[in-house]
């Protein structure tokens, strides 16, 4: 995700994938889901007396629905920031990677409600562009994320 050349511009991306779950039992129970996905990612900002920032997550998302497809509530929203760089004089980038990036989380269920689980990953960039005769700057993120299983236990 790459900033405009010549002039102020952000840009943000998002990206999910997930499973929809229902709980077998009548009562209310916790229920814990975890994922341990692939992530591969970099950022570069380049700067000459003007801002550059980006910053990167990973983590995972469940909201609850009623039986007629409601929104009732999110129960999660989990970000774990990769990266998060602000620059203003020098270029600065970086990268990582991980083979398993280990997530999990916990909430209660009931047999009212079905839920909505994500893996979901994000970026955002921002800077004053290239314009400048003395100063600009410009950002670039990219975040590849390869889900492979989505597990749950209930309990």
């Amino acid at each position: 995700m790459l900033t405009a050349d010549n002039n102020s511009s952000s840009a943000s991306a998002r990206a999910a994938v997930g499973i929809f779950f229902s709980s077998p039992i009548d009562c209310l129970s916790n229920f814990r889901f975890w994922a341990s996905p692939y992530v591969d990612f970099g950022w570069e900002e380049y700067c000459t007396l003007d801002s550059a920032h980006s910053d990167g997550f990973i983590g995972l998302y469940a909201a609850s629905y009623d039986w007629s497809g409601n929104f009732t509530g999110t129960l999660i929203e989990q970000t774990i920031s990769l990266w998060s760089n602000s620059s203003w004089w020098d270029d600065a980038n970086g990268k990582g990677s991980s083979s398993g990036f280990s997530l999990s989380a916990d909430f209660d269920v009931d047999s009212d409600h079905w839920y909505a689980l994500w893996v979901w990953c994000g970026v955002d960039s921002s800077a004053d562009g290239l314009s400048g005769t003395f100063s600009g700057s410009a950002a670039d993120s990219d975040l590849a994320v390869a889900v492979r299983a989505i597990s749950w236990e209930l309990g």
